[in-house]
């Protein structure tokens, strides 16, 4: 199974920095997992396979899939940090 590519929006990137650094470690450990099988983890959000939700080392993440080039969009990053 090939890897995807990971990338950020503007606004997943700021939170992404506003974590702490125990709960960033812990994302991008999570993060990378899904890049390895993105359909295994979160759900589909409005009937749509593409667009997920997933928990992720204490966060709420928001992101895009798209098959045809390998890319995960991470759209958008909720914690409490």
């Amino acid at each position: 199974m090939s890897r995807y590519r990971l990338q950020y929006s503007n606004e997943a990137r700021d939170a992404l920095r506003k974590m702490s650094t125990a709960r960033r470690a812990g994302f991008e450990q999570a993060i990378n997992e899904v890049a390895t099988d993105p359909y295994r983890h979160g759900i589909a959000l409005g009937g749509d396979r593409d667009r997920r939700e997933a928990s992720l080392a204490g966060t709420v993440t928001v992101y895009l899939v798209s098959a045809g080039v390998p890319v995960v969009s991470v759209v958008r990053i909720v914690h409490t940090d």
